[in-house]
Protein backbone atom coordinates (compact mmCIF):
# COMPACT_ATOMS: atom_id res chain seq x y z
CA UNK A 1 0.00 0.00 0.00
CA UNK A 2 3.12 2.70 1.07
CA UNK A 3 4.57 1.24 -2.15
CA UNK A 4 1.32 2.22 -4.10
CA UNK A 5 1.50 5.41 -2.79
CA UNK A 6 4.82 6.04 -3.51
CA UNK A 7 4.22 5.20 -6.33
CA UNK A 8 1.35 7.45 -6.40
CA UNK A 9 3.38 10.32 -5.25
CA UNK A 10 6.49 9.50 -8.05
CA UNK A 11 4.57 9.57 -10.90
CA UNK A 12 2.21 12.73 -9.75
CA UNK A 13 5.88 14.12 -9.41
CA UNK A 14 6.69 13.01 -12.73
CA UNK A 15 3.15 14.05 -14.13
CA UNK A 16 4.10 17.54 -12.31
CA UNK A 17 7.30 17.92 -14.16
CA UNK A 18 6.12 17.14 -17.24
CA UNK A 19 3.18 19.47 -16.83
CA UNK A 20 5.55 22.01 -15.57
CA UNK A 21 7.83 21.31 -18.58
CA UNK A 22 4.91 20.98 -20.72
CA UNK A 23 4.09 24.51 -19.20
CA UNK A 24 7.11 25.94 -19.89
CA UNK A 25 7.27 24.95 -23.24
CA UNK A 26 3.31 26.69 -24.05
CA UNK A 27 4.60 29.32 -22.35
CA UNK A 28 7.62 29.56 -24.88
CA UNK A 29 5.04 28.59 -27.51
CA UNK A 30 3.37 31.70 -26.50
CA UNK A 31 6.34 33.92 -26.25
CA UNK A 32 7.07 33.12 -29.96
CA UNK A 33 3.59 33.58 -31.15
CA UNK A 34 3.20 36.70 -29.29
CA UNK A 35 6.70 38.03 -30.58
CA UNK A 36 5.39 36.51 -34.21
CA UNK A 37 2.30 38.72 -33.88
CA UNK A 38 3.95 41.57 -32.30
CA UNK A 39 6.64 40.84 -35.82
CA UNK A 40 3.55 40.86 -37.55
CA UNK A 41 1.50 42.97 -36.33
CA UNK A 42 4.79 45.40 -36.38
CA UNK A 43 5.71 44.46 -40.18
CA UNK A 44 1.73 45.58 -41.29
CA UNK A 45 1.99 48.87 -39.23
CA UNK A 46 5.32 49.16 -41.44
CA UNK A 47 3.56 48.04 -44.56
CA UNK A 48 0.36 50.45 -43.66
CA UNK A 49 2.54 53.54 -42.90
CA UNK A 50 4.18 53.01 -45.99
CA UNK A 51 1.32 52.68 -47.68
CA UNK A 52 -0.48 55.87 -46.15
CA UNK A 53 2.91 57.65 -47.29
CA UNK A 54 2.45 56.47 -50.66
CA UNK A 55 -0.88 56.89 -50.51
CA UNK A 56 -0.32 60.38 -49.72
CA UNK A 57 2.36 60.62 -51.92
CA UNK A 58 0.46 60.06 -54.78
CA UNK A 59 -2.48 62.18 -53.60
CA UNK A 60 0.44 65.28 -52.91
CA UNK A 61 1.71 64.42 -56.44
CA UNK A 62 -1.81 64.61 -57.90
CA UNK A 63 -3.00 67.52 -56.07
CA UNK A 64 0.01 69.17 -57.51
CA UNK A 65 -0.81 68.38 -60.79
CA UNK A 66 -4.13 68.97 -60.07
CA UNK A 67 -3.50 72.63 -58.89
CA UNK A 68 -1.05 72.94 -61.71
CA UNK A 69 -3.10 71.49 -63.97
CA UNK A 70 -5.64 74.26 -62.82
CA UNK A 71 -2.93 77.03 -62.28
CA UNK A 72 -2.62 76.38 -66.57
CA UNK A 73 -5.95 76.09 -67.19
CA UNK A 74 -6.72 79.17 -65.51
CA UNK A 75 -3.41 81.06 -66.51
CA UNK A 76 -4.75 80.01 -70.08
CA UNK A 77 -8.19 80.88 -69.75
CA UNK A 78 -7.17 84.49 -68.03
CA UNK A 79 -4.55 84.64 -71.36
CA UNK A 80 -7.35 84.22 -73.59
CA UNK A 81 -9.41 86.02 -71.80
CA UNK A 82 -7.35 89.37 -72.00
CA UNK A 83 -6.30 88.67 -75.66
CA UNK A 84 -10.58 88.56 -76.15
CA UNK A 85 -10.66 91.73 -73.87
CA UNK A 86 -7.51 93.37 -76.10
CA UNK A 87 -8.77 92.37 -79.32
CA UNK A 88 -12.39 93.50 -78.31
CA UNK A 89 -10.50 96.39 -76.84
CA UNK A 90 -9.10 97.06 -80.32
CA UNK A 91 -11.89 95.94 -82.59
CA UNK A 92 -13.91 98.33 -80.26
CA UNK A 93 -11.57 101.30 -80.76
CA UNK A 94 -10.91 100.38 -84.43
CA UNK A 95 -15.30 100.19 -84.98
CA UNK A 96 -15.53 103.61 -83.12
CA UNK A 97 -12.78 105.35 -84.82
CA UNK A 98 -14.39 104.11 -88.32
CA UNK A 99 -17.67 105.61 -86.82
CA UNK A 100 -16.21 109.07 -85.70
CA UNK A 101 -14.62 108.54 -89.52
CA UNK A 102 -17.72 108.27 -91.01
CA UNK A 103 -19.84 110.67 -88.84
CA UNK A 104 -17.19 113.36 -89.74
CA UNK A 105 -17.62 112.46 -93.44
CA UNK A 106 -21.53 112.07 -93.19
CA UNK A 107 -20.59 115.58 -91.69
CA UNK A 108 -19.29 116.92 -94.66
CA UNK A 109 -21.56 115.64 -96.86
CA UNK A 110 -24.54 116.82 -94.86
CA UNK A 111 -22.81 120.65 -94.97
CA UNK A 112 -22.46 120.14 -98.07
CA UNK A 113 -25.68 119.57 -98.79
CA UNK A 114 -26.94 121.67 -96.40
CA UNK A 115 -24.80 124.43 -98.06
CA UNK A 116 -25.87 123.26 -101.76
CA UNK A 117 -29.62 123.47 -100.69
CA UNK A 118 -28.97 127.18 -98.93
CA UNK A 119 -27.30 127.87 -102.44
CA UNK A 120 -30.78 126.65 -104.28
CA UNK A 121 -33.73 126.14 -102.06
CA UNK A 122 -35.25 125.07 -98.81
CA UNK A 123 -38.51 123.63 -99.29
CA UNK A 124 -40.47 125.99 -96.42
CA UNK A 125 -42.84 123.90 -94.10
CA UNK A 126 -44.12 126.99 -92.05
CA UNK A 127 -44.91 130.37 -92.17
CA UNK A 128 -41.94 132.17 -90.98
CA UNK A 129 -41.48 136.49 -90.36
CA UNK A 130 -38.51 138.16 -91.06
CA UNK A 131 -37.99 141.84 -90.05
CA UNK A 132 -36.47 144.96 -91.56
CA UNK A 133 -34.96 147.72 -89.93
CA UNK A 134 -32.10 148.52 -87.35
CA UNK A 135 -31.58 146.09 -84.81
CA UNK A 136 -33.54 143.97 -87.03
CA UNK A 137 -33.23 140.22 -88.91
CA UNK A 138 -32.10 142.32 -92.07
CA UNK A 139 -31.15 145.91 -91.99
CA UNK A 140 -32.53 145.96 -96.47
CA UNK A 141 -35.40 144.98 -97.87
CA UNK A 142 -33.01 143.38 -100.46
CA UNK A 143 -31.60 141.30 -98.17
CA UNK A 144 -34.47 139.79 -96.16
CA UNK A 145 -35.90 139.37 -100.50
CA UNK A 146 -32.77 137.25 -101.12
CA UNK A 147 -33.05 135.15 -97.63
CA UNK A 148 -36.95 134.55 -98.24
CA UNK A 149 -36.27 133.53 -102.01
CA UNK A 150 -34.31 130.46 -101.00
CA UNK A 151 -37.32 128.80 -99.64
CA UNK A 152 -40.06 126.98 -102.01
CA UNK A 153 -43.57 127.07 -101.14
CA UNK A 154 -45.65 124.00 -102.39
CA UNK A 155 -49.17 125.33 -103.63
CA UNK A 156 -49.43 128.17 -101.27
CA UNK A 157 -49.43 126.54 -98.27
CA UNK A 158 -47.08 128.63 -95.68
CA UNK A 159 -46.19 131.91 -96.16
CA UNK A 160 -43.07 134.61 -95.92
CA UNK A 161 -43.92 137.93 -94.40
CA UNK A 162 -41.53 140.34 -94.58
CA UNK A 163 -42.47 143.16 -92.00
CA UNK A 164 -40.49 146.46 -92.15
CA UNK A 165 -40.24 147.71 -89.01
CA UNK A 166 -41.54 151.25 -87.51
CA UNK A 167 -39.36 154.02 -89.11
CA UNK A 168 -37.94 151.91 -91.88
CA UNK A 169 -37.40 154.15 -94.78
CA UNK A 170 -36.81 152.63 -98.59
CA UNK A 171 -33.21 153.49 -99.83
CA UNK A 172 -32.67 151.20 -101.93
CA UNK A 173 -33.97 149.74 -105.62
CA UNK A 174 -35.10 146.18 -105.56
CA UNK A 175 -34.57 143.63 -108.80
CA UNK A 176 -35.93 140.19 -109.29
CA UNK A 177 -34.85 138.26 -111.90
CA UNK A 178 -36.30 134.37 -112.64
CA UNK A 179 -37.58 134.75 -109.42
CA UNK A 180 -40.76 132.67 -107.50
CA UNK A 181 -41.79 135.49 -104.98
CA UNK A 182 -45.49 134.60 -104.60
CA UNK A 183 -44.78 132.95 -101.81
CA UNK A 184 -43.97 136.20 -99.78
CA UNK A 185 -45.74 139.38 -98.82
CA UNK A 186 -44.00 142.62 -98.07
CA UNK A 187 -46.12 144.36 -95.35
CA UNK A 188 -45.31 147.60 -92.85
CA UNK A 189 -45.91 149.21 -89.16
CA UNK A 190 -46.45 152.45 -90.99
CA UNK A 191 -49.02 153.81 -92.72
CA UNK A 192 -46.63 155.25 -95.04
CA UNK A 193 -42.95 154.05 -96.19
CA UNK A 194 -41.33 156.95 -97.34
CA UNK A 195 -38.67 156.84 -100.13
CA UNK A 196 -35.29 157.85 -99.34
CA UNK A 197 -33.49 157.19 -102.51
CA UNK A 198 -33.61 158.59 -105.86
CA UNK A 199 -32.73 156.13 -108.48
CA UNK A 200 -32.72 159.02 -111.14
CA UNK A 201 -36.10 158.23 -113.05
CA UNK A 202 -35.89 154.53 -112.88
CA UNK A 203 -38.33 152.41 -111.14
CA UNK A 204 -38.52 151.54 -107.06
CA UNK A 205 -39.32 147.53 -108.07
CA UNK A 206 -38.43 145.97 -110.96
CA UNK A 207 -39.14 142.13 -111.79
CA UNK A 208 -38.31 140.06 -115.11
CA UNK A 209 -38.89 136.84 -115.60
CA UNK A 210 -40.60 136.17 -112.45
CA UNK A 211 -43.59 135.75 -110.29
CA UNK A 212 -43.57 138.86 -107.56
CA UNK A 213 -44.67 139.32 -104.31
CA UNK A 214 -47.50 140.73 -102.85
CA UNK A 215 -46.58 144.07 -101.68
CA UNK A 216 -48.74 144.85 -99.00
CA UNK A 217 -48.18 148.44 -98.09
CA UNK A 218 -47.85 152.22 -99.42
CA UNK A 219 -44.91 153.52 -101.24
CA UNK A 220 -44.58 157.45 -100.78
CA UNK A 221 -41.55 158.87 -103.23
CA UNK A 222 -42.19 162.71 -102.65
CA UNK A 223 -39.28 164.76 -103.61
CA UNK A 224 -37.49 161.95 -105.82
CA UNK A 225 -37.90 161.09 -109.57
CA UNK A 226 -38.33 157.79 -108.62
CA UNK A 227 -41.02 154.94 -110.87
CA UNK A 228 -43.17 152.69 -108.93
CA UNK A 229 -43.18 149.03 -110.52
CA UNK A 230 -41.90 147.32 -113.68
CA UNK A 231 -43.07 143.86 -114.73
CA UNK A 232 -41.19 142.08 -117.82
CA UNK A 233 -42.47 138.67 -118.84
CA UNK A 234 -43.27 138.03 -115.03
CA UNK A 235 -47.14 137.97 -113.10
CA UNK A 236 -48.13 139.78 -110.10
CA UNK A 237 -51.43 139.44 -107.60
CA UNK A 238 -51.68 142.18 -105.29
CA UNK A 239 -54.92 142.32 -103.65
CA UNK A 240 -55.82 145.33 -100.83
CA UNK A 241 -59.17 144.06 -99.65
CA UNK A 242 -61.70 145.80 -97.39
CA UNK A 243 -60.36 147.44 -94.87
CA UNK A 244 -56.72 147.38 -96.44
CA UNK A 245 -58.60 149.24 -99.02
CA UNK A 246 -56.18 151.97 -100.78
CA UNK A 247 -53.75 151.92 -98.22
CA UNK A 248 -51.13 149.91 -100.44
CA UNK A 249 -49.54 150.68 -103.42
CA UNK A 250 -47.22 153.84 -104.59
CA UNK A 251 -48.20 157.84 -104.34
CA UNK A 252 -45.79 160.79 -105.38
CA UNK A 253 -44.11 159.18 -107.99
CA UNK A 254 -42.44 161.51 -111.03
CA UNK A 255 -44.13 159.43 -113.75
CA UNK A 256 -45.03 155.37 -114.15
CA UNK A 257 -46.44 153.90 -111.30
CA UNK A 258 -46.91 150.82 -113.09
CA UNK A 259 -45.37 149.62 -116.46
CA UNK A 260 -46.62 146.01 -117.85
CA UNK A 261 -44.80 144.24 -120.72
CA UNK A 262 -45.31 141.03 -121.59
CA UNK A 263 -46.89 140.21 -118.42
CA UNK A 264 -50.11 139.65 -116.40
CA UNK A 265 -50.52 141.58 -113.65
CA UNK A 266 -54.02 141.93 -111.35
CA UNK A 267 -54.25 145.10 -108.84
CA UNK A 268 -57.40 145.45 -106.61
CA UNK A 269 -58.20 148.11 -104.29
CA UNK A 270 -54.34 149.73 -104.70
CA UNK A 271 -53.72 153.30 -104.27
CA UNK A 272 -51.87 155.02 -106.96
CA UNK A 273 -52.47 158.34 -106.08
CA UNK A 274 -50.77 161.59 -106.41
CA UNK A 275 -48.43 160.73 -109.32
CA UNK A 276 -46.80 162.53 -112.21
CA UNK A 277 -48.05 165.69 -111.09
CA UNK A 278 -44.97 167.48 -111.38
CA UNK A 279 -43.36 167.02 -114.80
CA UNK A 280 -42.40 170.13 -116.16
CA UNK A 281 -41.68 168.66 -119.97
CA UNK A 282 -44.22 167.86 -122.77
CA UNK A 283 -43.61 163.90 -122.47
CA UNK A 284 -46.15 161.30 -121.60
CA UNK A 285 -46.89 160.41 -118.17
CA UNK A 286 -47.98 156.76 -118.66
CA UNK A 287 -48.54 156.40 -115.10
CA UNK A 288 -50.22 152.96 -116.46
CA UNK A 289 -48.61 151.50 -119.14
CA UNK A 290 -49.31 148.48 -120.63
CA UNK A 291 -47.64 147.06 -124.15
CA UNK A 292 -46.14 143.95 -126.09
CA UNK A 293 -49.45 141.32 -124.94
CA UNK A 294 -49.53 142.61 -121.63
CA UNK A 295 -52.59 142.32 -119.30
CA UNK A 296 -52.88 144.96 -116.79
CA UNK A 297 -55.93 144.64 -114.58
CA UNK A 298 -56.82 147.09 -112.33
CA UNK A 299 -60.12 146.77 -109.70
CA UNK A 300 -61.83 149.54 -107.62
CA UNK A 301 -58.27 151.24 -107.19
CA UNK A 302 -57.31 154.69 -106.72
CA UNK A 303 -56.14 157.03 -108.84
CA UNK A 304 -56.70 160.57 -108.18
CA UNK A 305 -54.95 163.77 -108.95
CA UNK A 306 -52.57 162.00 -111.38
CA UNK A 307 -51.20 164.62 -113.89
CA UNK A 308 -50.60 167.65 -114.95
CA UNK A 309 -51.65 169.92 -117.87
CA UNK A 310 -47.83 170.00 -118.89
CA UNK A 311 -48.02 166.82 -119.91
CA UNK A 312 -49.33 163.61 -122.27
CA UNK A 313 -51.82 160.77 -121.92
CA UNK A 314 -51.86 159.02 -118.09
CA UNK A 315 -53.56 155.43 -119.47
CA UNK A 316 -51.75 153.55 -122.27
CA UNK A 317 -52.33 150.61 -123.94
CA UNK A 318 -50.90 149.29 -127.04
CA UNK A 319 -49.69 146.58 -129.21
CA UNK A 320 -52.60 143.71 -128.75
CA UNK A 321 -52.16 144.10 -125.03
CA UNK A 322 -55.39 144.43 -122.92
CA UNK A 323 -55.54 147.44 -119.80
CA UNK A 324 -58.72 147.24 -116.91
CA UNK A 325 -59.91 150.15 -114.91
CA UNK A 326 -63.00 148.46 -113.62
CA UNK A 327 -65.04 150.68 -110.83
CA UNK A 328 -62.10 152.75 -110.19
CA UNK A 329 -61.62 156.44 -109.21
CA UNK A 330 -59.91 158.61 -111.63
CA UNK A 331 -60.86 161.45 -109.71
CA UNK A 332 -59.36 165.22 -111.25
CA UNK A 333 -56.92 163.64 -113.53
CA UNK A 334 -55.20 165.81 -116.08
CA UNK A 335 -53.35 165.87 -119.35
CA UNK A 336 -52.98 167.76 -121.89
CA UNK A 337 -53.46 164.92 -124.92
CA UNK A 338 -55.43 162.44 -123.14
CA UNK A 339 -56.46 161.01 -120.09
CA UNK A 340 -56.83 157.19 -121.74
CA UNK A 341 -54.74 156.03 -124.88
CA UNK A 342 -55.85 152.71 -127.14
CA UNK A 343 -53.50 152.02 -129.58
CA UNK A 344 -54.55 148.59 -131.22
CA UNK A 345 -55.55 146.46 -127.81
CA UNK A 346 -58.34 146.44 -125.59
CA UNK A 347 -59.50 149.03 -122.71
CA UNK A 348 -61.83 148.98 -120.34
CA UNK A 349 -62.76 151.56 -118.13
CA UNK A 350 -66.21 150.03 -117.35
CA UNK A 351 -67.76 152.11 -114.39
CA UNK A 352 -65.08 153.94 -112.93
CA UNK A 353 -65.28 157.46 -112.20
CA UNK A 354 -63.66 160.47 -113.89
CA UNK A 355 -64.68 163.30 -112.44
CA UNK A 356 -63.54 166.53 -112.00
CA UNK A 357 -60.84 165.15 -114.79
CA UNK A 358 -58.99 167.64 -117.47
CA UNK A 359 -57.35 167.10 -120.20
CA UNK A 360 -57.56 167.49 -124.76
CA UNK A 361 -59.58 164.16 -124.96
CA UNK A 362 -61.15 161.67 -121.94
CA UNK A 363 -59.80 159.03 -124.53
CA UNK A 364 -57.85 158.50 -127.87
CA UNK A 365 -57.95 155.26 -129.84
CA UNK A 366 -55.86 153.95 -133.09
CA UNK A 367 -55.63 151.15 -135.33
CA UNK A 368 -58.28 149.35 -134.76
CA UNK A 369 -58.38 149.26 -130.94
CA UNK A 370 -61.67 148.63 -129.04
CA UNK A 371 -62.66 150.51 -125.96
CA UNK A 372 -65.21 149.71 -123.39
CA UNK A 373 -66.63 152.63 -121.15
CA UNK A 374 -69.72 151.59 -120.03
CA UNK A 375 -70.70 153.21 -116.96
CA UNK A 376 -67.92 155.71 -117.05
CA UNK A 377 -68.71 159.14 -114.85
CA UNK A 378 -67.40 162.05 -116.44
CA UNK A 379 -68.99 164.84 -114.63
CA UNK A 380 -67.59 168.07 -113.92
CA UNK A 381 -65.21 166.93 -116.55
CA UNK A 382 -63.33 169.54 -118.94
CA UNK A 383 -62.18 168.45 -122.49
CA UNK A 384 -60.33 171.37 -124.68
CA UNK A 385 -61.49 169.14 -127.76
CA UNK A 386 -64.11 166.63 -126.89
CA UNK A 387 -64.79 164.20 -124.58
CA UNK A 388 -64.33 161.02 -127.31
CA UNK A 389 -63.03 161.32 -130.94
CA UNK A 390 -65.07 159.80 -132.56
CA UNK A 391 -69.40 157.99 -132.20
CA UNK A 392 -69.67 155.47 -129.81
CA UNK A 393 -71.10 151.99 -130.84
CA UNK A 394 -69.79 152.60 -133.99
CA UNK A 395 -66.86 150.78 -136.25
CA UNK A 396 -64.45 153.08 -137.27
CA UNK A 397 -60.72 152.42 -139.10
CA UNK A 398 -59.62 154.01 -135.66
CA UNK A 399 -61.29 151.13 -133.89
CA UNK A 400 -64.90 150.81 -131.68
CA UNK A 401 -65.68 152.59 -128.42
CA UNK A 402 -68.66 150.81 -126.70
CA UNK A 403 -70.77 153.45 -124.47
Amino acid sequence: MADNLEQIANDLNTASLNLQELRGKYEGALDVLNAKNAEIIEALDSKKEEALQEVKGVKDTATTEITNLQDTVLSNIDESKNASITELTNKKTEALAKIEEAKTEQGEKIAKLETELNLKAKLLTQNLELTVGNGENFSKLSEALEEALKYVAIKNTYTITIKLKSGYVLNERIELISALADHIAIISEDEKIMVDYDPKEDYLFTFKGSVAPKINCLFDATGTTAKGMYFLNSMAKMLALNENKYKFGFINLKKNAVVVENSRVILNGYNLSENAKNLNTQINQDVLYCSGHGELDLVECKLDNNGSLVNGWLYYVGYASKLSLINCSCLNNKSNYNILNNNNSYLNAQSSNFTGSKGNFLLRSFNGGGSNLQGVNTDSCTWSNSELPFAVNSLTRDGIIYK
